[in-house]
C-alpha cells in the first residue's frame, strides 16, 4: 500500500507499508496471548500500550484491541470463584 503524503512546501513524498493492512494489529494480539499465556504480571493496559509501541498501533487500533483483550478478560471469570 502506497500513501501520498504532502509535506512542508507541497513536496509529495510516498510511504510504503511492508505489512499487509491488519498484520500489524494480529501480530499484537498475537504476542498480548503469548504473554498472558506465559504468566505476565502485566495488566491489560499495560499488555496493551507495549503492544502499540512495539507494533505501531494507531491510537484507534491500540484501543480496539484493549476493547477485545477486556471483553475477552471478561469471558475468563468464573462465576463460582469471582468476587464483588
Amino acid at each position: 500500500m502506497f500513501v501520498a503524503d504532502t509535506g512542508v512546501g507541497g513536496e509529495v513524498a510516498m510511504k510504503h507499508s511492508i505489512l499487509s493492512e491488519g498484520e500489524h494489529v494480529r501480530r499484537a494480539v498475537r504476542w498480548i496471548s503469548y504473554d498472558r499465556l506465559t504468566g505476565t504480571n502485566l495488566t491489560a493496559l499495560q499488555l496493551v500500550g507495549d503492544a502499540a509501541v512495539r507494533f505501531d498501533l494507531s491510537p484507534l487500533e491500540e484501543d480496539w484491541v484493549l476493547r477485545m483483550l477486556v471483553e475477552h478478560l471478561d469471558e475468563d471469570i468464573d462465576p463460582d470463584t469471582a468476587t464483588g
